[in-house]
């Protein structure tokens, strides 16, 4: 009877093992963003956009409060649109990007260039390697309105996703 119930206690906890990791997984999908939103661990964090256009390069801003920031560049090369595979290099791409939130909730650096690859977060510092577990990131243009979206998983396990929109504060008014 000793073995019965040994063997009852292990299935019983290995059941408990699968159901958590199963609960893990679904927590790591990331929430969609709305325009101009972050949001980061299930947390959402608003703010306001600037984005211009000079040729294929659009910079892009959004700010808000507790010290919310994303500034970056991305180069959209022959097109109004191009997404990246934000787990590995891209030659043919440029993506850059700061993001960070209050005090120590998140500091993530982003660079994709031709010639390099290079990402830091939170205080670590990945030379040739992705923050990111699984991840796109998107720029459309389209009559002048920029949308910059990224959507992912961190390798610290944390879903992250947001929308800048705005329309291109280079654009001349007449």
């Amino acid at each position: 009877m000793t073995t019965a119930r040994f063997f009852m206690m292990f299935v019983a906890a290995t059941a408990m093992l699968f159901a958590a990791c199963g609960k893990d997984e679904d927590d790591k999908t990331p929430v969609e963003a709305a325009a101009n939103t972050v949001v980061y661990d299930g947390v959402a964090y608003e703010g306001e956009s600037i984005v211009s256009t000079n040729g294929n390069l659009v910079t892009f801003s959004l700010m808000g409060e507790n010290y919310l920031h994303v500034d970056g560049d991305v180069e959209i090369p022959n097109g109004s649109s191009k997404t990246l595979d934000l787990t590995r290099h891209d030659p043919s791409f440029t993506l850059m990007f700061h993001l960070g939130i209050g005090e120590g909730i998140l500091d993530l650096q982003y660079q994709n260039y031709p010639q390099n690859y290079w990402c830091f977060l939170d205080g670590v510092n990945m030379p040739n390697e992705s923050a990111f577990r699984s991840g796109t990131a998107t720029c459309t243009i389209e009559d002048g309105q920029v949308t910059v979206t990224l959507s992912g998983v961190l390798i610290n396990g944390k879903a992250l996703s947001y929308k800048i929109v705005g329309t291109d504060s280079s654009a001349d008014p007449r």
